[in-house]
């Protein structure tokens, strides 16, 4: 079992990095940089909104 799970992880990497791949591909590398970067705005924006427990 523990060779599989190594495997299934290596296996969803190589997925992860086929998909990034074609959103590059697709939207250009621009496009991709821009959603990250308002995301990340957007995450900042409502980590600040929210009070810390």
């Amino acid at each position: 079992m523990r060779g599989f799970k190594k495997v299934r992880a290596e296996m969803s990497l190589m997925v992860l990095g086929y998909n990034l791949l074609r959103v590059v591909n697709r939207l250009g590398v621009g496009a991709l940089r821009g959603y990250c970067a308002r995301r990340k705005a957007a995450s900042n924006a409502q980590a600040i909104a929210q009070p810390a427990e």
